[in-house]
């Protein structure tokens, strides 16, 4: 079973993609921020990190940064809903520019997200 850790400080955005990719087959873990995510992928990594990029503690720019150095074959997913002074595109092109493999803006289409998975768990 493959599996995935979804990253986001918003509890709500954490739980509805946990119960979604349940459903379909995935073995999910949550995490609340970059350094959670961190300690929870150095325990036993997972095959998908999505992560949101605008965090308290770490956010996840540095959490993708890290992952990177840790693991080349971790596919890596990131979302935004933009920030205070900045919009989602401008964070997601910057992610991009770090090598994570999809880009996704809030609020995210449920089907789209789990067909982009399947297709980067296949290659």
């Amino acid at each position: 079973m493959k599996r995935i850790l979804i990253v986001d400080d918003e509890p709500n955005i954490r739980e509805s993609l946990q119960i979604i990719l349940s459903k379909h087959g995935y073995d999910v873990d949550i995490a609340c921020d970059g350094l959670d995510a961190l300690e929870k992928f150095k325990a036993a990594p997972f095959d998908v990190v999505i992560t949101d990029i605008v965090m308290p503690k770490e956010d996840g720019m540095g959490l993708v940064l890290q992952l990177r150095n840790i693991s080349a074959r971790v596919k890596l997913i990131t979302m935004s809903g933009g920030g205070k002074y900045v919009d989602p595109v401008t964070y997601l092109n910057m992610s991009k520019a770090l090598g994570v493999d999809f880009c996704f803006t809030k609020p995210i289409d449920n089907e789209y997200l789990i067909n982009t998975i399947e297709k980067l768990l296949m290659k």
